[in-house]
């Protein structure tokens, strides 16, 4: 019985030396300390990202660039496309995603704008620049269109 208890507690501790990952429990804590974890993304901060030059200025960007797309000519397809991003600390954009797109690359377009923008003031939390979601709705109209597929 002593024999078989020392055989089962030998193997045991063969198994967890070979299941172990290869580097040492020491490197795996030194690397963990040294690693940075992803900041959190707030959805509600007490100061919200902005455009620089504010509201009218970003409409103004959007007109001056905002181009509706061939296809959804041709298919006089009207709706609104929601395009959502992060307003980094530094201001910069990034993790750009169409929430909802009507197609006829509608989506792709506000996109494209959006991808454009320069960097934003960023959103503040206690005084304290923080990554932010934003989401931003771009209305695509039709003027004198006959039939109209709106989604």
């Amino acid at each position: 019985m002593k024999n078989l208890l020392c055989l089962c507690t030998l193997l045991l501790c063969l198994l967890h030396v070979y299941a172990a990952p290869k580097e040492s429990a020491f490197t795996n804590i030194d690397s963990l300390s040294k690693q940075k974890e992803p900041k959190p993304v707030f959805m509600i901060v007490e100061v919200l990202p902005m455009f620089p030059g504010g509201q009218e200025a970003m409409l103004k960007f959007i007109a001056e660039r905002l181009v509706y797309p061939e296809a959804a000519l041709e298919e006089e397809i009207e709706g609104t496309v929601v395009v959502e991003f992060i307003v980094e600390e530094d201001g910069s954009l990034s993790n750009f995603k169409i929430l909802k797109d009507i197609g006829g690359g509608c989506g792709e377009a506000a996109l494209d704008v959006i991808k454009q923008m320069p960097n934003w003031v960023p959103g503040t939390q206690r005084n304290v620049p923080v990554r932010v979601y934003m989401k931003v709705p771009f209305r695509f109209k039709l003027q004198n269109a006959s039939k109209k597929k709106r989604r």
